[in-house]
């Protein structure tokens, strides 16, 4: 009896041997690598067999059935992923296909790159097994693989697994949009004319972003746009008309802002202060003069009242009818000014202003007015009263017994003119009168008794007389 005796399905005999003298026979069998069978039997061929009488067997005989399971348990296919680019909110299902049902398999077999798998089971026995994979918050990564760590997980025949398995690749995005550093603002102090480009650099390319997701004080936001994908944005800021405001900012809502995995901003970020001022420098009030009817030896002051500091502010800037400014001044900042007004000589006018060119002023921002602004009227009268005709006599050869009317005509209405006021040769001057409100006089001349001259003069003063 010898092992050519024997066929060994799925395996190899060790060579037998007997230790009662042939009766009783024994070897090892061990089966064949990587099998897996639930049918085997030893078949033992008799005829090569024979007794110590020489006598030799017949037939065949066949061992009881075995079964071999001699295949470690591994993956029928690759790891998948239902989702293979992950994003906040996101989970994706895990699924291993074995070669044959396993037991022993845990999430602790499985190393997740910035993730973690949970709910793991098997519907079919233990073949097939599924899991949740959720990735973890804040992560950005384009290389991420699970790695199933096959020597822990046996078969049902207590095989365990040799090795590791990865899976594909999968990328995770959870990590929200968001400025990478503060919104900037070119120019910080906007007067009339001027823009600003603002920027926004963000941390990663952003998508959805729109003027509409900026709340902008006293300005409007337009041309917005990226060079580089979508990471650094910038805009046109222009300020609104006829504000001033020293406290504003853009305010950027990030919720309506997406990044390119799909996940949303959050919340919002705010830019460092910018100041405003587009309102044009103006009057605040009418140009006031003190004195508005100025004779020989007035002067008026007169003031401009702005609606803020004004520079640039001169004399130049204002045409004076009749009359001179000087002494502009201003104590409040460049609010106020004060100027002196001189009226001109020998000037008698009733309509009289002055005007006020306002493109010559700026305010401290520098912005230029526009138009002028012209005062109330005020009157000049620095014609000194005189006489506009010879004093006439009526009779310039008096007797006794005559009389003549003097007539004084003056180039205007006069008062405090009284006879005192007249030196007369040789006589006296009476019923000093006027009809017409000051400018023509009459009086009557008596000649004195007992004089003969043929040499007299009326001597009027005029140092005494004023205009009404």
């Amino acid at each position: 009896f010898t092992n050519t005796d024997l066929t060994v399905e799925n395996g190899s005999l060790s060579n037998v041997s007997s230790n009662d003298s042939g009766i009783t026979w024994t070897a090892t069998l061990t089966p064949d690598s990587n099998v897996t069978d639930t049918t085997n039997t030893l078949t033992l061929d008799l005829t090569g067999i024979s007794d110590l009488a020489g006598n030799s067997g017949v037939g065949s005989a066949n061992s009881g059935n075995y079964s071999i399971d001699t295949t470690r348990p591994a993956l029928a296919s690759a790891i998948t992923l239902s989702d293979a680019a992950l994003k906040i909110g996101d989970t994706t299902t895990v699924t291993f296909s074995f070669t044959e049902a396993v037991s022993g398999f845990t999430v602790a077999g499985v190393n997740v790159a910035n993730g973690v798998l949970t709910n793991l089971i098997t519907n079919d026995g233990g073949t097939t097994w599924t899991a949740t994979l959720t990735p973890d918050s804040n992560v950005t990564d384009t290389t991420n693989t699970l790695t199933l760590d096959l020597t822990g997980i046996n078969d049902l025949a207590g095989n365990s697994g040799v090795g590791s398995v990865n899976s594909g690749n999968y990328s995770i995005d959870t990590t929200r949009p968001a400025l990478a550093s503060a919104i900037t603002v070119s120019d910080t102090a906007l007067k009339i004319g001027d823009t600003a480009t603002v920027a926004f650099s963000f941390t990663e390319a952003a998508s959805g972003f729109t003027t509409a997701d900026v709340a902008v004080a006293n300005g409007v936001l337009t041309n917005l746009i990226t060079n580089d994908g979508g990471i650094t944005w910038t805009a046109t800021l222009t300020p609104d008309s006829n504000v001033t405001d020293a406290t504003n900012t853009l305010t950027l809502d990030l919720t309506g802002i997406s990044d390119l995995a799909g996940n949303s901003g959050v919340g919002s970020s705010t830019s460092g202060n910018y100041t405003l001022d587009t309102t044009r420098p103006a009057l605040a009030s009418a140009i006031t003069v003190s004195d508005t009817a100025l004779k020989i030896g007035d002067t008026a002051t007169v003031t401009f009242s702005f609606t803020e500091a004004v520079s640039g502010f001169t004399v130049a800037d204002v045409a004076v009818a009749n009359g001179v400014l000087a002494n502009l001044i201003t104590n409040d900042g460049g609010i106020t000014w004060t100027a002196t007004l001189t009226p001109n000589s020998n000037v008698t006018d009733t309509t009289n202003t002055l005007t006020l060119d306002l493109t010559g002023i700026n305010d401290l921002a520098g912005n230029s007015g526009v138009g002028s602004s012209t005062s109330g009227n005020y009157s000049i009268d620095t014609t000194r009263p005189a006489l506009a005709s010879a004093i006439t006599v009526s009779d310039t050869a008096l007797k006794i017994g005559d009389t003549a009317t003097v007539t004084f005509s003056f180039t205007e209405a006069v008062s405090g003119f009284t006879v005192a006021g007249v030196n007369v040769a040789n006589g006296v001057l009476t019923d000093l009168t006027t009809s017409d409100s000051g400018i023509t006089w009459t009086a009557t001349l008596t000649p004195d008794s007992n004089v003969t001259d043929t040499t007299n003069m009326l001597t009027l003063d005029l140092t005494g007389i004023k205009r009404l």
